[in-house]
């Protein structure tokens, strides 16, 4: 692509600027700073649309006493149960075993603050849902896809 071809289409990530490798008057390959294409826009607002749901059903689990808080606060973090696991230094079926509230009620203090410290949350915020999701997620108008 030439260098006066590189998309400049704006969209959720465009204060983000990207650099893509263009041909210059010269032939040669330099970058290029973009604000955005529109596939990969298009994309992120798939994603962050899929996200809310996610969000959106860990609370409803939660508030159905189906879940622990454990749950909310990994999908809100973008997290699964190995990825935690790996952080705790635990094995992927203990952390999985805390997503059922029974158990992550029994849950030490000390265990506890591990598991709020890698939230960035206090440990009594760990055990309860906040009244409105912490992260602000981008909000788009989402094109009309078909699927």
């Amino acid at each position: 692509m030439k260098k006066e071809d590189v998309p400049q289409d704006a969209g959720p990530e465009s204060e983000v600027r990207r650099l893509i490798w263009a041909l210059d008057e010269n032939g040669r390959y330099v970058t290029v700073p973009s604000i955005g294409w529109d596939p990969s826009n298009t994309g992120f607002i798939k994603y962050w649309d899929f996200l809310r749901g996610l969000i959106r059903d860990a609370r409803r689990a939660v508030e159905q006493g189906e879940k622990s808080p454990l749950h909310y606060w990994m999908t809100v973090n973008i997290l699964d149960e190995r990825m935690l696991a790996d952080y705790m230094g635990l094995w992927t079926w203990q952390v999985r075993r805390l997503i059922r509230p029974s158990v992550f009620a029994r849950l030490s203090p000390a265990i506890l603050e591990r598991y709020a410290a890698i939230f960035r949350i206090q440990a009594d915020e760990l055990r309860r849902l906040p009244e409105t999701d912490p992260r602000d997620l981008p909000s788009f108008p989402l094109p009309d896809f078909k699927a």
